[in-house]
Formats: structure tokens, sequence, C-alpha cells
């Protein structure tokens, strides 16, 4: 297992992109991942709190419903990337083997 989790992490610092500049560490966007961060450290009180208010159904439904705006978002972008994509390879503007 951990083997994995050191091939990963290489393969995350290893890669580079010339549009990210400075604010990378291969393909981790570090402005990102600070947000994230603090935003997760700011909200640790609140699910705290209502892990040990709420009872376990409601939290359960709380979790359903949270995932199915997370999917529904995904679909949405999926849909409006899907035609976008399509759009651009009909037109020449999108190298099918990914190279331009």
């Amino acid at each position: 297992m951990n083997d994995i989790v050191d091939q990963d992490l290489r393969s995350m610092a290893a890669g580079h992109s010339q549009a990210c500049g400075s604010t990378c560490l291969g393909y981790v966007y570090l402005p990102a991942v600070l947000v994230t961060s603090l935003a997760a450290v700011a909200a640790v009180p609140l699910g705290a709190t209502l892990a040990h208010r709420w009872p376990t159904l409601w939290l359960k439904r709380a979790f359903a419903l949270l995932l199915a705006v997370v999917i529904a978002d995904l679909a949405l972008k999926l849909l409006q990337g899907a035609s976008t994509i399509s759009s651009r390879l009909r037109s020449g503007l999108l190298d099918p083997m990914g190279c331009a």
C-alpha cells in the first residue's frame, strides 16, 4: 500500500505545466491546496458540533443530499463539456490525440 501512495505522490510532483508557473508543484496547484485546507480547518468545529447534536438519520440524509447535489453538478458540467469538446473536434480546434 505504501508503494502505491509513494508512486502517486511522485507522479503528482513530477508533472509540470508551463501555464502554471511557480504556483504549481507538479500537477498540484498550490493556491487551491491552501484555500481548500483553510476551508476544511475552518469547517471542522461546525461538522463536529452537527455530528454530536443531530440524530444519525439526519446526518445520513444530509450527506445523501450533499452527494446528490455534487452528482448533479458534475453531470451538468459533463454534459456541457461534452458538447464543447465535440464542437471543438468538429471545427478542428482540438487535436483528438491531445497533442495540440
